[in-house]
């Protein structure tokens, strides 16, 4: 499972997306899914919070449903209580650590990927 947070602000839907799939494995009768392992992998902007935030951030809002988080880092995979959790962020690379997906799209192409995803149009050859 992959899940890309659009916004920090959407703690709660994710925190009941991951509680959902959980009892939904747990609590079905053996054989009922061809799901008998999962992982989830988030994906984040830094934005200005910079990556080190943005971890601490994300240890400290999911360490209730996943346990122990504190070995987890950008780029990295730990088994925790439920399933293997990953965490990667988006950042521009830049000493500070801060920015988007976008800052790596962006220079693509002269920016047409970036402006196609932005605007919601085709891009084209």
């Amino acid at each position: 499972m992959l899940i890309r947070i659009e916004g920090k602000d959407q703690f709660d839907a994710v925190q009941n997306l991951l509680k959902d799939l959980h009892e939904t494995f747990d609590d079905a009768p053996i054989d009922t899914y061809d799901v008998s392992k999962y992982a989830v992998a988030f994906l984040f902007d830094a934005n200005a919070l910079g990556m080190t935030e943005t971890i601490n951030d994300f240890r400290q809002r999911y360490n209730n449903h996943f346990g122990d988080l504190s070995g987890i880092d950008h780029g990295t995979w730990i088994m925790t209580d439920v399933s293997p959790v990953g965490c990667f962020i988006f950042h521009n690379g830049t000493d500070d650590r801060t920015g988007t997906l976008e800052d790596h799209l962006g220079p693509n192409g002269d920016g047409r990927v970036a402006r196609s995803i932005h605007q919601g149009t085709r891009l084209h050859p």
